[in-house]
């Protein structure tokens, strides 16, 4: 008889096996059944093992919970939202015009000095009003923006009388430049005319991370108002820009402006500034009047269609060429 040989030939399963021994009925098992086959005993939960087990779950949780991972954000474009402009702007208060007049030159440049070291801009503990711009003399009238308007300085012995239209500039130190309202005969005097109607901004406002402020007026509507200075040529008073230590400008952009002198002015070469405020006789009368001097001809500008926009490069020292980066930008929106 032949008999199959393989049946009676033992396999062996050489991989090792983990034996562990029951402490309760003695018997030995595979360590990796995790439970008796003869008494049903279950092996107590390895605590390193469960520790790491928990670890692997908590710490992905409580990273995300406390990382603020919008920091690691790539973002897909540089230029910023109009969300991200506005909480970079500062809103600037801007201050009525008040009456200089009969005040002395001690008393206008101790509230010019206050309003200073109370500025978001400039304020310093160190600011003291450039002499060569502040030329006052003591107890002298200040031009009236209203009188000057409404009724000229020809015989004018009021011209005095109210808010002092350089006060809008002393005022308010963030305004670089700000506007003179010129005397205009007109045909029929506009008793409508006031002193709310003078160049004050709407808004004034401060970006400090572009080092920019944009002063926003309402020409427009000072134009509905009073028809007859369509068309008139704006003369600036940039006294603050050079009390504060800017002296050299240009104008980098425009918008619907056209400067009266078409071939000598700030939007062709940079600048250097002249204003200054001192006893002047334009006033008319004998014993003049504090008021703004001179007339820079690469200043005055008209507005077409009754709006416009400038950007303003400025300058402490006087730039190599007009490309060169300004130690300050003022924008005005009109």
């Amino acid at each position: 008889m032949l008999f199959n040989k393989s049946l009676h030939v033992k396999t062996y399963n050489m991989e090792k096996i983990s034996l562990t021994r029951c402490p309760i009925c003695g018997v030995e098992y595979e360590k990796s059944l995790n439970t008796c086959p003869n008494c049903g005993y279950k092996q107590p939960i390895n605590f390193t093992k469960t520790l790491w087990i928990f670890i692997a779950i908590i710490l992905p949780l409580t990273i995300f919970h406390f990382v603020d991972f919008s920091k690691f954000t790539v973002k897909t474009s540089e230029t910023p939202s109009k969300e991200e402009l506005i909480k970079e702007e500062i809103s600037i208060p801007i201050r009525e015009m008040t009456e200089l007049s009969y005040l002395s030159k001690d008393e206008i440049l101790k509230k010019r000095i206050e309003y200073v070291n109370n500025s978001k801009v400039f304020k310093t503990e160190n600011y003291k009003p450039r002499e060569d711009v502040y030329q006052i003399e003591d107890n002298l009238p200040w031009i009236s923006a209203y009188e000057i308007a409404l009724n000229g300085t020809k015989g004018n012995k009021n011209i005095g009388e109210g808010a002092s239209r350089c006060s809008v500039s002393i005022n308010n130190p963030e305004l670089l430049m700000s506007f003179i309202v010129p005397e205009f005969q007109r045909k029929n005097a506009r008793e409508s005319f006031s002193e709310a109607d003078y160049f004050l901004p709407e808004k004034l406002l401060w970006d400090e991370k572009n080092k920019t402020l944009k002063a926003h007026f309402n020409i427009k509507s000072f134009y509905d108002k009073n028809p007859d200075y369509m068309g008139m040529a704006m003369y600036t008073d940039e006294t603050n820009a050079r009390d504060l230590g800017y002296n050299w400008i240009f104008c980098d952009k425009s918008k619907n402006i056209q400067f009266v002198n078409e071939f000598n002015n700030i939007s062709v070469e940079p600048y250097e500034m002249k204003g200054y405020y001192h006893k002047g006789f334009s006033c008319g009368l004998e014993n003049g009047c504090n008021n703004y001097s001179p007339y820079q001809e690469e200043m005055p500008f008209r507005l077409i269609d009754n709006t416009g926009y400038l950007k303003l490069k400025m300058w402490k020292e006087k730039p190599k060429n007009k490309f060169q980066a300004p130690d300050i930008i003022y924008e005005m929106y009109l």
